[in-house]
């Protein structure tokens, strides 16, 4: 993590806009929390300025951007973005409040400052900028993560469980919406987790939205999701 310099803001103002906003990643915390509970998945906050600070650009193309980090994040972690922007980007009135409220909670310095968060909100580890790529920072966060492992568990109603379904116990190929594969059988839902089994008896759980649309409707067919 980088304290906040003038040279800094020079670099980034020079280096162009904003990046993009990512399906991964969404800016209502409240929202983030809740998903997080019901998936059993750490949250990964990202304070950052994201049209200004040359670290948090760097951060983001280097990583955030890459296919590994995201293939890496649709089954571990929920993605939220607490944005310090210029004054040329808008936000919501009560997406600045958020933030700022956000920032002083967790007693935020300096951008970029990346928290992960236990789905109770329990800080598990902080950490920012690290040189090497993506490859090298998915590694990173999950050893930050290994630790902590027995507090992602989810925390869903009795109506959010679909058990497997009799016809749903053959492996299939499954694929996401960024084109990765998996052969895999269905075992179970948890909210809008789908649990996956590996022929070695690992398992993968991916987001419902984040599968292809053939395979969200097999997983209808199976009365997986109505």
């Amino acid at each position: 993590m980088m304290r906040i310099t003038p040279w800094m803001i020079g670099l980034a103002l020079s280096a162009g806009t904003a990046p993009a906003a990512d399906r991964l990643w969404t800016d209502d915390y409240e929202q983030a929390v809740n998903r997080a509970q019901v998936e059993g998945k750490a949250l990964l906050l990202n304070f950052t300025g994201s049209d200004w600070c040359g670290w948090c650009i760097r951060l983001h193309k280097e990583v955030f951007a890459q296919e590994v980090f995201k293939t890496y994040a649709e089954s571990n972690l929920v993605c939220v973005t607490i944005d310090f922007p210029s004054e040329r980007v808008k936000l919501s009135t009560s997406t600045r409040k958020q933030n700022q409220r956000l920032q002083e909670k967790y007693r935020i310095r300096g951008y970029p400052s990346i928290l992960l968060l236990s789905p109770k909100e329990k800080v598990l580890a902080q950490t920012g900028y690290k040189a090497g790529g993506a490859e090298a920072y998915v590694e990173h966060l999950k050893q930050l993560l290994e630790p902590h492992i027995d507090q992602l568990i989810p925390t869903p109603s009795r109506e959010t469980v679909s058990e497997v379904a009799p016809d749903a116990t053959s492996p299939r190929t499954w694929t996401s919406t960024t084109g990765t594969t998996l052969d895999a059988t269905y075992r179970q839902r948890v909210g809008d987790l789908v649990h996956l089994q590996r022929a070695n008896g690992t398992t993968v759980k991916i987001g419902f939205g984040s599968l292809s649309a053939a395979d969200q409707d097999y997983l209808r067919s199976i009365k997986a999701f109505q």
